[in-house]
C-alpha cells in the first residue's frame, strides 16, 4: 500500500512553451504554424513506472493568408499536423493570432463542455503568449 501511495504522489506531467513559432506554406498553399513544446513528467501510474521522461510535441495552426490579425473562426487549431477536420481541429475556438514582422501573438479560448455536450465556460488555450516567429522550409517543418 505505501509504494502504491508512493507512485501516485510522485507522478507529474507539465507542458512548456518553447517561445518560438515556424512557419512555412504548406502543399496545399496554406500557412502551416508549429507551436512545438516540451512535455516533462515522471512516472506512469498504469505500469507503476517512476521513470523520468521528456520530449518534444507540437500544435498546429493552419490558415489561408497572413494578415495583422486573424480571427479563430478563419483558422484552424490542432495537436497533429495535416489533421484539419474533425476529429482532430479544436471546435469552436474563440479568440486570434496577431502577426507582427517577426512576432505572433495567440490569444485563444477553449470551449469546456458538460458531459452532455453543452459548452460550460471557456479557458485559456495552454500555449498563449508572444513567440518569435520563423520562416523555414518545407523540408526543416517536417522534422
Amino acid at each position: 500500500m505505501f509504494t502504491s501511495t508512493m507512485t501516485l504522489v510522485g507522478c507529474y506531467q507539465i507542458q512548456k512553451s518553447m517561445g518560438i513559432a515556424y512557419w512555412t506554406v504548406n502543399d496545399k498553399d496554406s500557412i502551416e504554424i508549429k507551436i512545438p513544446y516540451i512535455v516533462e513528467g515522471r512516472g506512469n501510474v498504469h505500469q507503476l513506472n517512476m521513470d523520468e521522461y521528456k520530449f518534444e510535441r507540437s500544435d498546429w495552426i493552419y490558415f489561408s493568408k497572413f494578415y495583422s490579425s486573424i480571427s479563430a473562426d478563419s483558422l484552424v487549431l490542432t495537436h497533429e499536423r495535416g489533421k484539419t477536420g474533425y476529429p482532430w481541429k479544436q471546435s469552436k475556438l474563440r479568440g486570434a493570432i496577431t502577426v507582427q514582422d517577426s512576432l505572433i501573438t495567440i490569444n485563444f479560448k477553449l470551449p469546456i463542455y458538460s458531459q452532455g455536450g453543452e459548452i460550460t465556460a471557456w479557458k485559456d488555450y495552454e500555449f498563449n503568449g508572444n513567440y518569435k516567429l520563423k520562416a523555414i522550409s518545407q523540408q526543416e517543418q517536417r522534422r
